[in-house]
């Protein structure tokens, strides 16, 4: 077996090349790989590698063999997750995580470069994903079972100091027979990394990284991570798990993450509304946007679930509770207040004008390819939430201004004449309103985008135009930049 190796297991060295398959897998049955691992059939292909049953001829064991795919433009950053998820993976030991075995390359008969490959634990089964699609959504008792066994790997991968940051259905397995009881294996710690590694270096380019309908909050902002992230993630698989849908869904990935940075979830209830209030308690601590208000680790959610400890309500209601008695205080102070004082007072208190509303009324798709129309959605949805991110403004509810706009028959426009915006206005209760559109100029992963925008008072009497440039692969950088400039 040709593997380099430096500093124990700290350092992997592999080979770069494109050893990526035209057509069909890179290995064939009966071809013995590295002189050790005969492969016996294909199992599938992913984003990053094919996976194979082989037989390991040293230890006369059964293993699953995953190659690695080379040859696109990604190959370095392909490359680094696959020797991540070896350094990381070997970390942790635990039986409802999958276990990673050895590290080694294979030249093929007649190819140009080396196939770096790892072997790790075979897992005859399905995921939780295929299970929910082909036999519907699980109820509260077969549940159980699950939300302890995942709860245990990710608690186990929080020990050893790492964050999985991918955790989802699909990178769940279900092994052994349905009826009596599955073991779930979590998988697939590609995009994981230690928690001290600062969030800053997520990617090489700066994009998003994780799969968006998992994606807690503080990963699509691209903040730091924790275990509270992976909570979240927990807390969405609980929910598809038991309704057989996502909390938040959208026309595109981006949109669905971005609606989780404005929007609370959908409530689980109106999928199941059998479900007991424990469950449902349960749910929507894991999907708390801050972190601080979630179950502060998996095995808290375990409990939780289990009725091991109370579901608490989240931190911040007592506090608001506490802000509310202070309210009622100053209320009543500023009734007791003796002459000047009292006037001065309640003076004081009436300067205090509120924020004013704005609605984010649509973007026009100058490009006009179908392919481009997701972001105009992903687009109103970071910049709904970017125009209220400093508190100088508030931001009209999405949903609100959807009814609007179309009780009004308002079409996606670069400008609005001034008695259009009164009714506008009147309409949402809004002071401001943002249009315009966006172009997106070159192929699919790589684009350019433009924003073209304004800001109109509804009572006419200001127009603000802005544009900024950015690459898709930036979006949310490019929404912030857009947000700042319009505040």
């Amino acid at each position: 077996m040709s593997e380099g190796r430096e500093g124990g297991d700290e350092t992997i060295e592999l080979p770069r090349g494109n050893a990526a398959a035209a057509t069909g897998p890179i290995f064939t049955p009966g071809e013995v790989v590295s002189g050790r691992y005969r492969i016996d059939r294909f199992l599938g292909r992913g984003a990053a590698g094919e996976v194979y049953a082989a037989f390991d001829r040293e230890l006369g064991a059964t293993v699953a063999l995953k190659a690695l795919l080379l040859g696109g433009r990604r190959d370095d950053t392909t490359l680094e997750r696959f020797k991540r998820e070896i350094l990381l993976a070997r970390r942790v030991s635990h039986p409802n995580v999958c276990r990673i075995f050895d590290l080694g390359t294979h030249l093929p008969s007649g190819g140009s470069a080396a196939v770096p490959f790892l072997t790790m634990e075979l897992l005859e089964g399905e995921t939780l994903q295929e299970r929910i699609d082909e036999g519907g959504p699980l109820d509260e008792v077969a549940a159980a079972s699950l939300v302890r066994q995942v709860a245990d790997a990710l608690s186990a991968a929080h020990a050893a100091g790492i964050v999985h940051r991918d955790f989802k259905s699909s990178n769940i397995l279900l092994v052994g027979d349905p009826a009596n009881g599955p073991r779930a294996v979590v998988t697939d710690f590609g995009l994981a990394r230690e928690t001290e590694v600062d969030s800053s270096t997520l990617t090489a380019t700066g994009g998003i990284v994780g799969t968006p309908a998992y994606m807690a909050p503080e990963q699509v902002e691209g903040r730091p991570t924790d275990a509270r992230s992976d909570v979240y993630a927990l807390g969405v698989v609980l929910y598809e798990a038991l309704t057989g849908h996502l909390p938040f869904e959208g026309g595109s990935p981006l949109s669905v993450a971005a609606r989780r940075l404005r929007r609370p979830p959908t409530p689980i209830d109106s999928f199941r509304p059998e479900l007991s209030e424990r469950v449902q308690g349960v749910v929507r601590r894991c999907l708390e946007r801050d972190p601080a208000d979630r179950f502060q680790s998996a095995l808290e959610v375990a409990r939780a679930y289990a009725g091991e400890i109370a579901v608490r309500p989240p931190r911040r209601w007592p506090w608001l509770a506490g802000a509310a008695a202070l309210a009622l205080v100053g209320a009543l102070a500023l009734r007791w207040l003796p002459g000047t004082a009292h006037e001065a007072a309640l003076e004081s208190a009436t300067r205090a004008a509120p924020r004013p509303s704005v609605a984010v009324l649509g973007l026009r798709d100058a490009t006009g390819r179908p392919e481009t129309a997701w972001l105009g959605g992903a687009l109103v949805e970071m910049l709904t939430s970017e125009l209220a991110g400093d508190g100088r403004l508030r931001s009209v509810p999405g949903e609100t201004v959807t009814r609007v706009r179309t009780d009004l028959a308002i079409e996606p426009a670069e400008s609005l004449a001034t008695d259009t915006l009164g009714r506008i206005g009147q309409a949402l209760g809004a002071e401001i309103v943002l249009l315009g559109g966006y172009t997106a100029v070159g192929e699919e992963g790589a684009r350019r985008i433009r924003l073209d925008l304004r800001l109109q008072r509804t009572d006419g009497s200001e127009d603000l135009p802005v544009s900024i440039e950015g690459e898709e692969e930036r979006l949310f950088e490019l929404a912030q930049r857009a947000g700042a400039a319009l505040r």
